[in-house]
C-alpha cells in the first residue's frame, strides 16, 4: 500500500449518513479537513496524533481499514458499530477539589506553631499535642492510627477535657479556690502549672469538674504529618503519614483530578445478601484498593477505584458493569460483524497504534482488530461470546503490571472449556507483546453464529453461549473448581427436602425454579455461580454444593432435584403446599400447647372462613 493515510469516516450530509473511504493528507496534531456541508460521525485515526479532534476517532476502524482487505460494507459496518459503542458510554463525570484537611501531631508548642505559620494558609490543619499544654491545641493522652483504604487515616485519640461545658453554670467557684491559678476565665486548664490537688473539684456545685477527665474521640484525616519524632501506635502501616521531611512528598498529592464513574452498580441479580451477610463477594475479594463495600449492598467508590477492571471481570451476574463498554453495548456491537473463522485481536489504543505503525504494508487475513481502552475488564462473558460468534482465536494484549489477574484467570478457565469441547490448541491467548505469528489460519467448528437475543442477565448469557458451543461438540468434559471458579453443581437430599421453597427465593440468578402445580424443586447447573446461598438457608441442610460440573445436556437443561406430595385443602381440594412440608410444621407446633393447629389443614382462604365462622 502507499504510505499517505486512508481515512474512513462516517458523515451527516443533511439527513443522510453516508461512509466514505479515501486517502487525505493529515498532519499530526492538526485536524482533519473535510466538507463544510458534512459532519464527521465518527473517523478512523489515533487520538494521541490528533488529540483535539473534535469527533471520536476509532483505531478500530483505522486498522481494519489499513491492514485487513475489508469490503466498504465490512467497514461500514464496523464504523456503525464504533459509533453505536461511543453513543452508548454512559457515565457521571465530575471534579473534585483537593482535600487540604491536615492533622499535624507535635510533641512541643514552638513545632506546631512554625509549622502552622508556614502552612496555615494553604492547609487546614488539626493540630494535636502529646506533650505539655496550650490554650490553642487539644492535650492528647492516648493515640493510635489506623489506615482507610484509600481514604487515608483514621486517628483515635483520648484529649484532656476536665470541665464540662454542658454541665458548668460558669458560677466562677473553680477559678479563684485554684492555688495554682491554672483556670483562666474561659475555662482553659494549664496544666504546665495544675499540680492536681481537686480543689476545683471540690468547689464546684455542678459537678462540672474532673481534673483526669478525658474525651475518647474518633476522626478521619487525607493524611497525618508527625513532628517531633513522636511514635505513635499504627503509624508505620499508614501510607498517608509523614515526618516533617516528607511533607514535600505530601503537598504533591493535592491536586484537583476528574473522576469518572465508569464502574456501575444494578443489584437486581447480585448473589450476595446484604441481611444474611453471605453470598458471591468475588467483587470484594478481587479488589486490592478497598474500593468495593457489601454491607448494605455492593457499592464502588469512585474516589478510591483504581479501574483496574478486577471486579467486573470476576462478577458472574454482570451486577458490576464497565460503562464504557458495558455487556449490552458489547453485544449490540457484535450484532453485525462478521467474525467467523478469523483471529480476535483485543488491545489498547496504543499498542495498536504501534502495531499499525510497524506493519503498515501488511495484510492480515481472517482477521480483526479491536481497540479496548482497559481489556482489564473483559469477562468470561466477552470471551465465550466472542468464541460463540465464530471467531476461532482470541488473542488478548495485556500491558505488562499487576492489573488484569482476574481477567486473565477467567480467560484461562474459557480456554480450557473451549479446548475440551473441540481439542483446539491455544484458542484464548494472553500475551504482552503484539506478535504476527499468533495470526494463524485456523477454523471455528461452530457451523453457525450465537446472538444473545433475550438478555437477563450475564450469566444466563454465558449459559445460552456455552449451550449453543456445545451442541456443535460430541464431548461432555468435566471440570473442578475452586472457590474462584463460579461455576457449581447442586445436589439434594429428596429425603431431607419439604419443599419449603427458601432456596428459589434467595436465587436471583434463578438457578433454583419451582412449580407449584407439579410440587418440584429444578435446577439450572448452567445459571448456578456457586454462591452457596441457597445451602446456607436451606432450614433441612438438603442442598449440598460441589465446584465441579460437566457440559452434558442436563447441565444446561433443569433438573428435578425433589418432588413432593401434595397437601390438599379438606374443605375445597386447593393445593396449598407439600405434605412433608406440613408435617413439618405441625411437629413443631405440637410442642406449643397454646397453638391451636386445626386450621392448617385448609387452605389460607378456607382457613380465614373457618375462623369467622367460629367466632
Amino acid at each position: 500500500m502507499g504510505r499517505s493515510l486512508h481515512a474512513h469516516m462516517l458523515v451527516q450530509i443533511g439527513d443522510d449518513q453516508k461512509f466514505v473511504s479515501s486517502e487525505v493528507e493529515l498532519h499530526p496534531g492538526q485536524g482533519f479537513s473535510h466538507d463544510k456541508d458534512e459532519t464527521v460521525l465518527l473517523s478512523s485515526g489515533f487520538s494521541s496524533v490528533f488529540p483535539n479532534s473534535s469527533f471520536p476517532l476509532s483505531s478500530t476502524l483505522q486498522l481494519n481499514g489499513d491492514l485487513v482487505s475489508s469490503d466498504i460494507t465490512s467497514l461500514e459496518n464496523i464504523a456503525r458499530a464504533e459509533l453505536g459503542r461511543e453513543q452508548a458510554k454512559e457515565f457521571s463525570s465530575y471534579m473534585v477539589d483537593a482535600d487540604v484537611r491536615l492533622c499535624v501531631i507535635g510533641s512541643s508548642t514552638e513545632s506546631l506553631d512554625d509549622f502552622i505559620e508556614t502552612f496555615g494558609g494553604l492547609l487546614a490543619i488539626e493540630p494535636l499535642l502529646v506533650q505539655g499544654a496550650h490554650p490553642d491545641y487539644p492535650m492528647v493522652t492516648e493515640m493510635s492510627l489506623e489506615p482507610v483504604a484509600g481514604k487515608g487515616v483514621s486517628v483515635e485519640y483520648a484529649v484532656r477535657a476536665p470541665i464540662d461545658t454542658s454541665k458548668c453554670t460558669y458560677c466562677g467557684a473553680c477559678g479563684p479556690i485554684c492555688p495554682e491559678k491554672c483556670i483562666s476565665p474561659d475555662l482553659y486548664v494549664d496544666f504546665n502549672l495544675c499540680t492536681f490537688c481537686k480543689k476545683c473539684e471540690e468547689a464546684c456545685p455542678a459537678d462540672a469538674v474532673e481534673i483526669y477527665g478525658v474525651e475518647y474521640r474518633t476522626s478521619k484525616f487525607p493524611a497525618v504529618v508527625i513532628l517531633d519524632g513522636c511514635k505513635i501506635d499504627g503509624a508505620n502501616q499508614c501510607s498517608k503519614v509523614f515526618d516533617h521531611e516528607g511533607v514535600a512528598d505530601y503537598l504533591k498529592t493535592l491536586y484537583s483530578f476528574q473522576v469518572e464513574e465508569i464502574v456501575s452498580v444494578n443489584s437486581e441479580f447480585c448473589q450476595f445478601n446484604s441481611d444474611l451477610g453471605k453470598g458471591c463477594t468475588a467483587c470484594l475479594q478481587s479488589c486490592r484498593y478497598g474500593a468495593i463495600s457489601i454491607k448494605d449492598g455492593v457499592s464502588v467508590d469512585p474516589l478510591v477505584c483504581e479501574e483496574c477492571g478486577d471486579c467486573v471481570a470476576a462478577c458472574p451476574t454482570g451486577v458490576l458493569q464497565y460503562e464504557r463498554f458495558n455487556d449490552a453495548a458489547f453485544v449490540a456491537y457484535l450484532q453485525h460483524l462478521d467474525l467467523k473463522d478469523k483471529t480476535v485481536v483485543l488491545a489498547g489504543s496504543e499498542i495498536l497504534h504501534e502495531f499499525w505503525w510497524q506493519n503498515r504494508d501488511v495484510h492480515f487475513e481472517d482477521t480483526f482488530f479491536l481497540s479496548l481502552e482497559k481489556v482489564e475488564f473483559l469477562s468470561i462473558f466477552n470471551l465465550l461470546y466472542l468464541y460463540g460468534r465464530g471467531a476461532a482465536r482470541i488473542v488478548i494484549v495485556q500491558s505488562e503490571g499487576e492489573t488484569g489477574r482476574v481477567m486473565a484467570r477467567e480467560a484461562k478457565l474459557a480456554g480450557v472449556m473451549l479446548a475440551s469441547l473441540f481439542e483446539s490448541e491455544n484458542p484464548i491467548v494472553l500475551t504482552d507483546r503484539l506478535d504476527t505469528s499468533l495470526f494463524c489460519k485456523i477454523d471455528n467448528p461452530l457451523a453457525d453464529v450465537f446472538s444473545a437475543n433475550q438478555w437477563l442477565h450475564r450469566r444466563a448469557a454465558v449459559a445460552d453461549t456455552l449451550q449453543f458451543i456445545c451442541n456443535y461438540s460430541d464431548k461432555t468434559p468435566g471440570f473442578n473448581g475452586n472457590d474462584k471458579t463460579l461455576f457449581a453443581t447442586i445436589s439434594c437430599d429428596e429425603e431431607r427436602c419439604t419443599q419449603c421453597m427458601s432456596c428459589i427465593n434467595i436465587c436471583k440468578v434463578r438457578a433454583m425454579r419451582s412449580d407449584e402445580t407439579e410440587l418440584i424443586l429444578a435446577h439450572r447447573g448452567a445459571l448456578c455461580v456457586g454462591c452457596g446461598l441457597c445451602v446456607k438457608v436451606c432450614p433441612e441442610q438438603a442442598l449440598e454444593l460441589t465446584r465441579s460440573w460437566q457440559f452434558t445436556p442436563q447441565f444446561f437443561e433443569e433438573g428435578v432435584l425433589a418432588a413432593g406430595d401434595p397437601m390438599s385443602c379438606k374443605e375445597c381440594g386447593k393445593v396449598f403446599g407439600t405434605r412433608k412440608s406440613f408435617e413439618r410444621v405441625m411437629s413443631i407446633l405440637k410442642a406449643k400447647e397454646a397453638v391451636d393447629t386445626s386450621h392448617f389443614e385448609y387452605c389460607e382462604d378456607c382457613r380465614v372462613i373457618r375462623l369467622f365462622e367460629e367466632e
